[in-house]
């Protein structure tokens, strides 16, 4: 009887380790799959304030010095014409579809 006394108390034991082993298992990954979260989130956080910087030095730049330039190289090549007239056919077709529409 002593000796299976001995023997369920050695089993409880190891039972209790493998519990608490698996109980640190479970610890253990929860806490890696939190720290892989905050991780990604630590990289879309990064990748926006890339992103926000790029905007902030498109906004900050002044594109009608170059639009001018390009313009008056295009002029100067007699390359203007074209586009011109191009646009104003667009300009031309948009205003009719949207009288019709009306």
């Amino acid at each position: 009887m002593k000796v299976l006394k001995q023997e369920k108390a050695l089993l409880l034991a190891k039972m209790k380790n493998k519990e608490s082993k698996r109980q640190y298992m479970k610890d253990y990954l929860d806490l890696d799959s939190e720290i892989t979260r905050a991780e990604m989130e630590i990289v879309k956080q990064q990748d926006k304030r890339k992103q926000w910087k790029k905007d902030f030095e498109r906004s900050k730049h002044n594109y009608i010095p170059l639009i001018f330039e390009i313009l008056k190289q295009l002029a100067i090549k007699g390359r203007l014409s074209s586009p011109l007239k191009n646009f104003r056919y667009c300009l031309l077709y948009t205003s009719r579809a949207h009288e019709t529409s009306l």
